[in-house]
């Protein structure tokens, strides 16, 4: 999500005819990695959601050893 608006900001900025000097290449590289560092964040917060990861007829499992057992 955050790393979809800084390509269109990017994509905005080369679109009007204003190229970035170096430090402002350095710059959105920067943004660019702490985008995808909070996107990152973001969806592991989600994945941790047991609603989301296990199907709605899977009890809860008490331990990880429980939830392999076969």
């Amino acid at each position: 999500m955050f790393f979809i608006l800084l390509c269109l900001g990017i994509a905005a900025l080369l679109g009007t005819g204003h190229p970035p000097d170096q430090y402002g290449w350095m710059v959105l590289l920067g943004l660019g990695w702490f985008a995808g560092f909070l996107d990152c964040r973001l969806f592991a917060k989600s994945d941790q959601d047991r609603k989301r990861v296990l199907p709605p007829d899977v009890d809860e499992p008490s331990n990880d050893q429980a939830l392999f057992k076969s």
